[in-house]
């Protein structure tokens, strides 16, 4: 078909994509364990200039303290392609490839009708031949669900990110 949605001029081509995925994930009653991570292959038959390969691998723990209380932490990394066709890019033409790397803690604890939750992550982007869009976010998160009824209650949420 159309492979860049060109008016004139089109360029046809077939492409061909695997994308394995890989999960462990525990079954204990009590903490938790996860691992994931997969790729995505896309091969053109012709225009092999489009071709992008993309990865992640990601981890997550969780510690469960008492009853009430548990601590998580989650890390993952990714390699990933953001389309020519992404309107906020600042730049066209080819695809543009980046690295991603995430951490992020929380912890929650549960006061009898009251849950509170906090958390911090940050997130990282490394841009292929285009140092200047590097960036990092930051966010810290709070939360605060109060139990009135089984079936509703008020919720206070405060998020910061830079």
């Amino acid at each position: 078909d159309n492979l860049r949605a060109e008016e004139v001029n089109p360029i046809e081509d077939v492409f061909y994509a695997v994308a394995p995925t890989a999960r462990l994930q525990s079954g204990w009653s009590r903490h938790a364990l996860v691992i994931e991570g997969g790729a995505r292959f896309l091969s053109h038959q012709d225009t092999s200039n489009e071709d992008v390969d993309t990865n992640f691998l990601r981890g997550t723990g969780r510690i469960d303290i008492g009853s009430r209380s548990n601590v998580s932490l989650t890390a993952g990394i990714a390699h990933e392609v953001e389309p020519r066709t992404n309107p906020d890019a600042p730049t066209s033409g080819d695809p543009v490839e980046y690295d991603r790397t995430d951490l992020a803690v929380s912890a929650s604890h549960q006061f009898n009708r009251l849950h509170v939750t906090g958390s911090f992550g940050t997130r990282q982007f490394e841009y292929d031949n285009q140092a200047f869009r590097d960036n990092e976010q930051t966010s810290i998160r709070g939360r605060v669900d109060a139990e009135l009824t089984p079936r509703a209650g008020p919720v206070l949420e405060a998020t910061t990110d830079e």
